[in-house]
């Protein structure tokens, strides 16, 4: 969930000004930069907007990965345009004209560079290419969409990126789904093999620490899930932007498929897994980076409560939205 999900405010949120949405931003970015991803245990001094109860840290840059994967922000950038620009979507009601302008004025122009999320300048002018970049170096992956010229988005592709980070994953989950499949195994051979889990959980912990040396990334982390936290909230209920696009629907990507459809815009075949599994995956990727050195003893946290109900989430979305099946049979190595 993302930082505005801990509001608990529903469309209630969209009733606020710009600047307050600012200052609840900046709340969390105090609360939580510095000890991310340590506990925090006291309240910045900077009071929420409303006495809002502040959330204490955000998810990882994988969540915005995922999000973003959604096309969820071109689809919403269209919708803006043809509200703002002509009459093909009707005059929006007063909370529908409201949600358009905290949206424009916090997500898709440049910030005031003493905000927490202010990440462009001269040197970086374009936010879109800051996160690709984010995510480059990070996961080693590029989003799955280019430009609105269906040409390949161009940003800076960095020398130094995690490029195993995803086969690292996946033959981590793989083990994962052998040890939960056999949890309850008390008779005959149980293939779990947590040695290996440790050491797959350890080199993922270890390419992600090494793109934090110094406190690289973090701000872009924020900016990126900061932004695309604010339209998986807009989709994930009958939300007023929904309800006036006429897409209100039992799930998430169904939601944004219908608005896609309004603005008469692609949507991704996988949106509902990137949606689904976005969350999951983003906690159990802070358990394995934030964690003590892994080892085969500390193993078993990966695959048992609480973190099993999200292996299980993002072991079935990962598989559907790639097509690589991580329930195969293990594929053993022969030296």
């Amino acid at each position: 969930m993302s930082i505005f999900h801990s509001l608990n405010l529903g469309d209630a949120l969209f009733n606020w000004q710009p600047d307050a949405v600012q200052t609840y931003i900046d709340s969390v970015w105090e609360n939580g930069s510095q000890a991310w991803p340590a506990s925090v245990t006291s309240l910045a001094t900077k009071p929420p907007p409303n006495n809002a109860t502040i959330s204490l840290s955000w998810e990882h840059l994988i969540y915005a990965y995922l999000v973003e994967n959604s096309l969820a922000y071109e689809i919403f950038g269209k919708v803006i345009r043809e509200y703002v620009s002509g009459e093909t979507l009707g005059p929006p009601d007063p909370q529908t004209a409201n949600w358009l302008r905290l949206t424009e004025a916090l997500f898709y122009r440049h910030p005031a560079a003493t905000l927490s999320y202010a990440v462009e300048s001269e040197l970086r002018p374009d936010h879109r290419a800051v996160r690709r970049n984010a995510y480059y170096r990070m996961f080693g992956i590029d989003l799955n969409h280019g430009g609105a010229d269906q040409q390949p988005y161009p940003y800076t592709r960095p020398a130094s990126s995690n490029r195993d980070f995803v086969s690292v994953l996946e033959e981590l989950l793989r083990e994962l789904w052998v040890a939960i499949a056999n949890l309850r195994n008390t008779s005959g051979a149980n293939p779990t093999d947590d040695a290996r889990i440790g050491e797959k959980a350890l080199q993922l912990q270890d390419m992600l620490l090494l793109r934090r040396q110094g406190l690289m990334l973090i701000r872009e982390e924020f900016f990126s899930v900061v932004t695309m936290g604010w339209f998986e909230y807009s989709l994930d209920f009958a939300s007023t932007i929904v309800t006036s696009l006429n897409a209100d629907a039992p799930s998430p990507a169904t939601r944004l498929a219908k608005i896609a459809h309004r603005v008469q815009m692609p949507i991704p075949r996988f949106a509902h897994e990137y949606l689904r599994m976005a969350g999951p995956l983003s906690r159990l990727i802070q358990l394995i980076e934030s964690a003590p050195p892994w080892t085969t003893g500390g193993a078993q946290a990966l695959y048992q409560a609480p973190i099993q109900a999200d292996v299980l989430t993002v072991i079935d979305n990962w598989s559907r939205s790639t097509g690589r099946d991580l329930k195969s049979m293990r594929v053993l190595a022969i030296h």
